[in-house]
């Protein structure tokens, strides 16, 4: 790996982690909210037994933020100030595959 894949690379990736933290907490906060707020706030759910299954929750969310942080992560790399549209674009198919490949490898591993 050349100086600019590795420069897309840690473009790619950290864009991508951050768009999976975030859509990740976005959908845990929805069924947490949606599901599990209510019996918690009314005494039926013990605050441990909360807690676990909110655990429990954290890789079904992270197995549908993982694609939607990866595309995240492709479509909004800054490489604008990068010169030779070829070569970016070489890059961008290697990197990207490289990420969406580990990707689906995380995914396989959660679900599994």
């Amino acid at each position: 790996m050349n100086l600019l894949d590795r420069h897309i690379f840690k473009s790619i990736f950290t864009t991508a982690m951050a768009a999976v933290a975030l859509f990740a907490f976005v959908l845990a906060a929805g069924n947490v909210i949606r599901d599990l707020l209510g019996p918690l706030l009314s005494g039926q759910l013990p605050i441990l037994s909360f807690g676990r299954l909110v655990l429990l929750l954290i890789p079904f969310v992270v197995s549908y933020a993982l694609p939607l942080g990866m595309l995240t992560g492709v479509l909004l790399i800054p490489v604008l100030g990068i010169e030779g549209t070829a070569l970016i674009l070489q890059g961008l198919v290697v990197v990207g595959l490289l990420l969406t490949l580990l990707a689906v490898g995380t995914g396989r591993r959660i679900l599994s």
